[in-house]
């Protein structure tokens, strides 16, 4: 099922330039997605009785144009491929006269949220939800790597209360949100490619570490011992 959600660039999303956050833009973006993969009964219906949730593991996002404060938005979004043990969705942010913003593609995998384990969903409902080609289409490599020798720490943040999700970890946005804090401070991306590797839980101390490689800029986040929790590749 295609989704479609109306928005606004309102003023808590604006930056200092008058114009819409990227975040701010990704947030919209996601939380489109969570409506829409809801959006089939059956299927979720069965999410709901085995306690299974969506684990997005990777996204690509392309940064078209910002939005000016009071204009008017739509959000669209739509399924292009399902198995037993994955999903994968596109959404795109539209301006009032129907021009592209945003646009992006994720992949999740299908996990039970008490035990963290994967879920194998059964072929029927797997068969039962439609899909659709992507009025957009970008051939993305969903893994994500920078060389670990050429990363450099640039600093340490905790895990606080407003980054947490609803399943008590990391919201995938805020990674996204904290990588943004290593650009450079007038940095506006025109693409970014996230690799989840691991939840990062409350209170937790993130290193970040970057690097530049081949003109695209890496921000690695991880636990103090060296766990990953995310890789981000921005196009600047």
């Amino acid at each position: 099922m295609i989704i479609e959600r109306t928005e606004a660039a309102t003023g808590s999303r604006i930056g200092a330039d008058g114009l819409m956050t990227e975040i701010a833009m990704l947030d919209i973006l996601q939380d489109t997605e969570a409506i829409g993969a809801r959006s089939d009964l059956d299927f979720w219906g069965f999410f709901d009785r085995t306690d299974c949730m969506m684990v997005i593991v990777a996204r690509y996002v392309q940064f078209l144009n910002r939005p000016k404060y009071g204009e008017k938005l739509l959000c669209r979004t739509m399924p292009y491929a399902n198995s037993v043990r994955y999903g994968s969705r596109y959404a795109e942010l539209l301006d009032g006269e129907g021009n592209r913003l945003a646009c992006g593609w994720l992949t999740a995998l299908y996990v039970n949220w008490r035990t963290l384990k994967p879920v194998r969903v059964p072929q029927n409902l797997v068969d039962g939800v439609e899909l659709y080609t992507p009025p957009v289409w970008k051939d993305w490599d969903r893994r994500v790597s920078a060389e670990p020798s050429l990363l450099t720490e640039r600093g340490r943040f905790n895990v606080k209360r407003f980054d947490l999700d609803m399943f008590g970890h990391m919201n995938n946005v805020r990674h996204i949100e904290h990588a943004f804090d290593y650009l450079p401070e007038d940095a506006h991306p025109k693409a970014l490619r996230i690799e989840y590797k691991n939840a990062a839980p409350p209170n937790a101390v993130v290193k970040a570490k970057t690097a530049v490689v081949n003109g695209k800029t890496y921000v690695l986040l991880e636990s103090a011992g060296g766990e990953i929790y995310s890789v981000t590749e921005f196009t600047l």
